[in-house]
């Protein structure tokens, strides 16, 4: 032990001892390894999906589609009115394609995905693409060129 600490550190062990404990810790890691060796193996996370396609589809409202990816078990939708995204908003989708609403009218928002797998390992963003969504009006129904000037 050392003097100037109350931590026994391998340093202060006598040589024996730590030629014991580095032998033992070794013995240690192999057996785990060997247990544990396919569960402490990486998995990779899905492909990024390609940048999102918008499309506005009311004056509060955007539809987002993308390619599926390969592994993906489900999407991340992230946007924002920053391109930035700060204070984004998050929303999570089972399938390649979202509507996302509650937005306000002639505000740009930014939008992108990710992919996760079964085990929520999650890819890397997409690109952005941004949408405007705007006031939309239907079509005046009824009028024809007799009932114009008023005659």
């Amino acid at each position: 032990m050392n003097r100037n600490t109350s931590t026994p550190t391998i340093q202060t062990l006598p040589r024996a001892s730590a030629a014991r404990f580095r032998s033992w810790f070794s013995v240690l890691l192999a057996s785990c390894l060997l247990v544990f060796g396919t569960a402490l193996t990486a998995v990779a996370a899905p492909s990024t999906p390609a940048k999102p396609t918008a499309t506005v589809v009311g004056s509060e409202a955007v539809k987002l589609q993308w390619s599926a990816t390969t592994g993906a078990a489900s999407y991340l939708v992230r946007y924002s009115s920053s391109s930035s995204f700060t204070s984004p908003t998050d929303l999570p989708v089972t399938q390649n394609s979202a509507v996302v609403t509650g937005l306000t009218t002639n505000t740009t928002y930014y939008f992108k995905v990710a992919a996760l797998d079964s085990a929520k390992a999650t890819s890397s963003f997409s690109s952005a693409t941004s949408a405007k969504p705007v006031h939309t009006f239907a079509a005046a129904t009824g009028l024809n060129a007799d009932n114009v000037g008023g005659s």
